[in-house]
């Protein structure tokens, strides 16, 4: 087996993202640049665009605080979201340049739909214990982190369930 060596990663990485300029940086600008993109207009400008937005769907609301908490709230889940999607769709599209498979957006688009809620589920479960390990001491936070670092790989690339991810997250991390 060979050893860990952090030049030998970066330099796949590089030739991946070589070979498929247009999927992995079109992908990044279009499911999560453009949103951000977009969340950051509005939280600069905000009489230009987000005012008259929470006017119009929160008219009836007398606390226009509770309208912009709301606002955030959904703009954070959707970029929760679109950022799950997007971390399946470019580890679909390097597995597959790995195995000298053909990558095209629309089908790393279809490979990660369908384990859609299972990356989900994954995300918010990991998410729950790393912020409960940082709020308990922030040692066993980080650790979490590191020990799944690679469930979301975990579950793409060797189709498992969620707990049967973070299993193989931490057997790939020990050590």
């Amino acid at each position: 087996m060979k050893s860990f060596d952090i030049g030998r990663v970066m330099s796949a990485t590089f030739a991946v993202i070589a070979r498929h300029p247009v999927v992995f940086l079109g992908l990044s600008l279009i499911v999560a640049g453009l949103p951000y993109g977009l969340m950051q207009f509005l939280a600069l400008n905000p009489d230009q665009l987000s005012g008259p937005i929470v006017d119009l769907l929160f008219a009836d609301v007398e606390d226009y605080w509770l309208a912009f908490m709301v606002s955030g709230i959904s703009v954070f889940i959707t970029y929760f979201i679109l950022a799950v999607l997007l971390q399946a769709m470019l580890i679909v599209a390097t597995i597959r340049d790995m195995r000298g498979q053909d990558v095209d957006i629309g089908l790393c688009f279809a490979e990660a739909m369908k384990r859609f809620l299972s990356l989900i589920g994954l995300a918010i479960l990991s998410l729950l214990g790393i912020i409960l390990g940082l709020i308990l001491f922030i040692v066993p936070g980080v650790i979490l982190m590191l020990m799944w670092m690679v469930a979301v790989p975990a579950m793409v690339v060797e189709n498992l369930s969620i707990t049967d991810s973070l299993k193989r997250s931490a057997e790939l991390a020990s050590g």
